[in-house]
């Protein structure tokens, strides 16, 4: 029996997230070494001491999961549970292939907390494990992708209350190649930016689909909802991702703004800039979560569009907030330049812009290895490694599906059965 779990090897890593490894996050990176995809010495900022621990407690054994393997989700309605209601127990099936739990704990928790209909969200990252009320609705989340809910209204109800919490953590989702949902279509993932993987199909489960390019999918999906008979969800779709553009250039105002302050080292105002930054990324997030909750068939590619935007947007914040040296750094006003040009050919749906970026990201990260290394240098890479995630996202495959494909995928609430009084 493994004496470990992925938590173990998590504490042993420096959690900062830098990339250097290509692992879009520390725990993704945790993941990947289970796996046996890279090797714990492939971690540049890991200590000597914690390197040899990892090894040590992957010659122990790791569990990866206590979760139950199943191809569907299992869902168990309780009559008049409480209060004349009923409870809802429910396991959401992890994807095809994944050796995961279902859900990444600190992606869940963002996600979770970003649900504008919770009240009273709480959530543990260290025991995967969240708590909210929707109404007189007590619902309970764990990482494995057990649901539990108290007091929904009846049925139908709970149902669809299940379908908006498993589609609102869509991105918490940690696919085959370990890593979530979020890191695969941002394009952080370096095992799927080519391909659709079984994580971004989570949420149509086993219903056949062909690809189409992000960029192709985005434009097809504006289209829907331009002239008078649009449907109005594709319409609604469509303006909650225009607003969210809006809010990215927001953002690139606020990195603006940091940029000259950092070459300043006025570090009064890059605290109050970093303030403002988590506040309007925030809002982003949220946009994000909504419109993935509210699309429906081939919009919901928008919603997971703009959450992808969102974590680049994110990652090249905590890069550029963390930068030492920008007025010194030879790199730091291409990785700057790439953010912000970045963010223009993903709103333009420019793709040769966006190729452009792309190898201009190679050609940087190739300089930034020859040169020698200083603390706080590997941010600004993190910069402009994201900005580039950022405008290599209009390349990749996605899956395109119809309305019908959905709601064939979707849990149906069984007919008949007992009823409350």
């Amino acid at each position: 029996m493994p004496r470990h779990d992925l938590h173990s090897v998590m504490k042993l890593l420096p959690n900062e997230d830098c990339s250097l490894c290509e692992a879009p996050s520390c725990a993704t990176l945790a993941r990947r070494i289970v796996a046996g995809k890279i090797k714990p010495e492939e971690c540049p900022l890991v200590d000597k001491a914690n390197l040899e621990r990892i090894k040590e407690v992957l010659k122990e054994g790791v569990e990866t999961t206590k979760a139950p393997v199943q191809e569907h989700p299992f869902v168990e309605i309780q009559p008049c549970a409480e209060y004349g209601r009923v409870t809802l127990e429910a396991q959401l099936p992890r994807p095809k292939g994944s050796v995961y739990d279902l859900f990444d704990s600190c992606t869940m928790c963002t996600a979770f907390s970003e649900i504008s209909d919770l009240d009273g969200v709480k959530c543990s990252l260290e025991l995967g494990y969240g708590l909210a009320q929707l109404k007189e609705k007590r619902i309970h989340v764990f990482r494995s992708g057990k649901v539990t809910m108290r007091r929904a209204y009846d049925r139908q109800d709970a149902y669809a209350t299940l379908a908006m919490i498993s589609k609102s953590l869509w991105p918490s989702v940690i696919c085959v190649c370990g890593c979530t949902v979020q890191e695969c279509v941002s394009c952080a993932c370096p095992d799927c930016r080519d391909e659709v993987c079984a994580g971004l199909v989570w949420g149509i489960r086993d219903v056949p689909f062909k690809t189409v390019k992000l960029s192709d999918a985005v434009r097809a999906t504006l289209k829907r909802a331009e002239g008078a008979k649009a449907p109005a969800s594709s319409v609604e779709a469509a303006g909650i991702y225009t607003k969210g553009l809006k809010q990215m250039m927001a953002l690139v105002e606020i990195y603006k703004k940091a940029d000259k302050a950092l070459k300043a080292k006025d570090t009064e105002k890059i605290e109050a800039i970093r303030k403002t930054f988590h506040e309007a990324h925030s809002e982003l997030a949220k946009l994000a979560v909504q419109l993935i909750v509210k699309s429906q068939g081939p919009d919901t590619v928008l919603g997971l569009v703009l959450n992808g935007i969102e974590a680049n947007l994110e990652n090249i914040g905590k890069g550029m907030f963390s930068v030492r040296n920008a007025d010194m750094d030879p790199l730091y006003p291409k990785a700057l330049e790439i953010v912000l040009e970045a963010t223009k050919v993903i709103s333009e749906l420019d793709v040769e812009g966006a190729r452009k970026l792309v190898k201009l990201v190679e050609d940087i990260r190739s300089i930034w290895k020859a040169a020698p290394y200083y603390q706080g240098r590997e941010y600004v890479l993190k910069m402009a490694t994201f900005g580039g995630h950022l405008a290599r996202m209009l390349d990749r495959p996605m899956p395109d599906w119809t309305l019908e494909d959905e709601k064939k995928a979707q849990p149906q609430v069984p007919k008949g059965g007992p009823q409350c009084p």
